[in-house]
């Protein structure tokens, strides 16, 4: 099987390796373990889909470094596969780390590149770097591509299917949860794409509320 990549290079190896740990540690669905909270949803995929959005969003950082942004976004999650949330962005660097231990020839020689992808990987879920200046171009666009998965269609798909796996009832309960978790003044981006992609996943999500509201009788 062919995954995305951004430089061009052969990154089946690290794709296969990254879904084979999520997959055998149980712990590839959101909520893991041995019953899942949303078993629908694979993190793999989750990652696969983020390589597609940073190829989306990459000519607004001409500068970054195509390889050592692709393989922090293989590794980005497989800290889950160790049964963490919190911490999973420190894992995910720990088991980079030791995976370069085992593997020679090009990035895999050079340290210094190594401990720059760790940090990627360390630092993908601190929100904060985009704002305070501290994001490299290639934290920007793994953070941002991170972010813009599973939103606008995907997030009300997700609602829908939360609701119904969870038996928490039918439409106007998932319209709730759509309306209880989002937030229209979210607004995470700093690059022009990916901010332009994120204002039409909020739109998306707003005309999905006013009318399921209408539809089910709401308001109006």
């Amino acid at each position: 099987m062919e995954y995305l990549t951004l430089s061009g290079k052969d990154r089946l190896e690290e794709w296969n390796f990254v879904k084979t740990r999520l997959e055998e540690s149980s712990f590839d669905s959101f909520g893991g373990g041995a019953v899942a909270d949303y078993p629908f949803r694979s993190r793999f995929q989750h990652t696969t889909r983020v390589m597609m959005w940073a190829k989306r969003i990459l000519e607004d950082c001409p500068q970054v470094d195509m390889e050592l942004l692709e393989i922090a976004i293989i590794f980005h999650d497989v800290g889950y596969s160790k049964g963490v949330n919190k911490s999973h962005q420190e894992e995910g660097a720990l088991i980079f780390t030791e995976y370069c231990k085992t593997h020679h020839g090009g990035i895999w020689d050079d340290e210094s590149k190594q401990q720059e992808i760790a940090w990627l990987i360390r630092n993908h879920s601190r929100k904060i770097m985009l704002s305070n200046g501290e994001a490299t171009p290639e934290l920007t666009l793994l953070m941002e591509a991170d972010m813009l998965d599973e939103e606008g269609a995907m997030r009300v798909t997700w609602d829908a299917m939360a609701t119904g796996f969870l038996g928490e009832g039918g439409f106007e309960e998932s319209l709730k949860r759509t309306m209880r978790f989002w937030n229209p003044e979210y607004m995470p981006m700093v690059t022009p794409l990916a901010t332009q992609y994120f204002k039409e996943k909020q739109f998306f999500v707003e005309k999905y509320i006013s009318q399921m509201k209408f539809d089910l009788g709401m308001e109006g």
